[in-house]
């Protein structure tokens, strides 16, 4: 995969087996179940996006996708989704206290 940029160039970046095994662990680390809906505002190309498809992958679990990330819309789309589990990362979590 490659990374955002944000800082400079995407550049690759190499995953190892055990990022994609963590998505059969954290499940039942977190008693995570299949009518569990998990919502993420991430991009796809965005390795937590991908480990939360993984997840849901292997509960058999739906995810809600936003288009696109908005802090203004955040907990409007978590609620209106019903989704149980947010799906966020550092700095989504600073835009959300700061809007």
């Amino acid at each position: 995969i490659f990374t955002s940029g944000t800082t400079g160039m995407p550049k690759a970046a190499r995953l190892n087996h055990i990022r994609f095994f963590s998505a059969i662990v954290i499940p039942y680390m977190f008693r995570l179940k299949p009518s569990d809906r998990l919502y993420c505002s991430l991009p796809m190309c965005h390795t937590a996006a991908i480990g939360s498809l993984s997840i849901c992958w292997w509960l058999g679990a739906p995810m809600i996708l936003s288009p696109k990330f908005s802090a203004s819309a955040f907990w409007r789309e978590v609620a209106e989704s019903r989704a149980t589990i947010v799906q966020y990362i550092g700095e989504i979590c600073r835009y959300l206290v700061h809007s």
